[in-house]
């Protein structure tokens, strides 16, 4: 059973999902890896760095664009920053200081590494999902793959994506491909553990309807876990290549 991210009890994933067989035991980075097999730009006409890790291609960069792309299922709409109403989908931009909760970030994270955090995106917001009374619904179909705010040729990783990555990364050219970027995660508009921790939506839903399946990379440990995430809050996106 995974673990839950928030403060909320833990919950059982619809689809049966083991735990993560072993730690990656990968630091948390804001490092962009030696060398990048390509570029993809998304339609805010930002440029991302990608890399072979196993037989997946994935980008070195979270997401950091509002507007989805022609491709996507919500093509061509532009998401707004928090909203007041639960569960509607919203972006944060983690590299906005003052959005950073003091508590728990690091004041002094480099400038040019806090550049490259990006946004943090709600479930609704990351999967491409519209409507608050789809988000919540655990059965909600989802298809075999979701584009969500990926651009195109590109998808929000499921939970089976995810763990294949976990797999590649406990080998020294996986580890060193791979660059985590601590942008902690945002509750509303209040963005917290910023240089601490770097928390990633997958596209797989839950049996429980507030919550989706994210992968949480912890440098006070160094190591990465899978948990249970409120679909409310939001966290970093890195696609995968189709």
């Amino acid at each position: 059973m995974l673990s839950s991210c928030s403060k909320d009890e833990p919950v059982t994933p619809r689809n049966s999902v083991n735990d993560i067989a072993a730690s990656a035991n990968a630091p948390v980075s804001a490092n962009a890896p030696a060398s990048a097999n390509g570029t993809v730009k998304d339609i805010c006409g930002n440029t991302y760095n990608y890399v072979k890790i196993g037989s997946q291609y994935w980008m070195v960069e979270n997401m950091r664009c509002n507007k989805y792309d022609t491709k996507s299922e919500l093509a061509g709409y532009k998401l707004p920053t928090y909203v007041t109403a639960e569960f509607t989908p919203y972006y944060a931009d983690a590299t906005n200081k003052k959005l950073w909760s003091t508590s728990s970030c690091i004041s002094t994270l480099p400038d040019d590494q806090v550049k490259k955090l990006g946004y943090l995106y709600s479930w609704g917001a990351a999967v491409g999902v519209g409507y608050a009374n789809e988000i919540v619904n655990p059965y909600y179909e989802m298809g075999d793959r979701r584009q969500g705010i990926c651009p195109n040729g590109w998808h929000l990783p499921s939970d089976d994506e995810w763990k294949a990555l976990l797999t590649e990364i406990e080998k020294p050219q996986g580890k060193e491909a791979f660059s985590e970027l601590p942008a902690g995660h945002a509750e509303g508009s209040r963005v917290c553990d910023v240089g601490h921790e770097a928390f990633f939506w997958t596209a797989t839903n839950t049996s429980k309807s507030f919550f989706g399946i994210s992968y949480i990379f912890l440098d006070q440990i160094n190591e990465v876990e899978g948990c249970i995430y409120s679909k409310d809050y939001a966290a970093s996106v890195r696609c995968v290549k189709n």
